[in-house]
């Protein structure tokens, strides 16, 4: 199967388009993490591939 994301396939691909970061915070007495906003880009690659985005909040857990 071929899909077309409009992108020369390449590790540049991976490297800019494809990779998702996460954060960690606190917040009152709660630690959070969560992914950073998917670019227009990225959300549009996962479309085209028929991935489904990750949730933005990971988890939130309380402070030990």
């Amino acid at each position: 199967m071929v899909i077309e994301t409009g992108q020369a396939w390449s590790p540049n691909v991976i490297s800019r388009s494809i990779v998702f970061e996460r954060i960690e915070f606190s917040y009152q007495s709660h630690r959070v993490l969560q992914h950073t906003e998917l670019t227009n880009n990225q959300r549009n690659i996962l479309k085209k591939l028929k991935i489904k985005p990750p949730k933005r909040i990971v988890s939130i857990d309380p402070i030990r």
